[in-house]
Parts: C-alpha cells; structure tokens; sequence
C-alpha cells in the first residue's frame, strides 16, 4: 500500500488550487473508511475563497461547517467545510498563522 499527494495550482488569472490524494492498496475500488484528513489553506483574503467555495458546495456537494460574513471583519479568520467526500477543510487567513505563532511562544 503507498499513499500519493498532489497540490498544484494555476499560473494564470484563474489562480485554481487542486489537491488531490489517493490511496493505493491493490484492489479496484478505495473506500475512504474511517481515517481522518484535514487541509488547512492560508490566504490574504478569506472571503473571495470562501464565495467560491460556497460556489463549490451549490454546484457539486460537501457542506460549510463555519458560516462567514463580511460583516464580522477581522475576526473572521477561518472558513471550515466538507468536500462531497466528506474530507475535513479549514481555509485560514495568514494574520491567523501570525497570531498562532505569537500564541505559541
């Protein structure tokens, strides 16, 4: 069995961001089980992110566990959703990684 993870993005004005993981374990179909992933994605600007990950959700499934609203102004600092394989997302502004790091000393 052997694991593989891919993250890639586009160069363009598109600025997509694709993850993709796969587990390998010699059968035909994987099963995602019971075993927990969690990505976590820094940005400047939540709130596009998250227009588009709403977006997302419409269109192909998953659900946002963590609502957001301009309105809330800097202490929104994460967006948390389901992908439609029910895989754990966290979005995070980096002014959050900041005031972690400062937690942390």
């Amino acid at each position: 069995m052997y694991t593989s993870a891919f993250l890639s993005f586009a160069h363009d004005s598109t600025n997509q961001v694709v993850f993709e993981f796969r587990a390998y374990h010699g059968v035909v179909e994987y099963q995602q089980g019971n075993s927990n992933i969690q990505y976590f994605v820094l940005s400047e600007d939540l709130y596009e992110i998250g227009e588009v990950v709403y977006q997302a959700v419409q269109e192909f499934g998953g659900s946002i566990k963590r609502l957001y609203s301009r309105s809330e102004g800097d202490r929104m600092n994460s967006l948390c959703f389901l992908d439609p394989d029910g895989l754990k997302m966290v979005l995070a502004r980096s002014l959050f990684l900041k005031w972690m790091d400062g937690v942390n000393k």
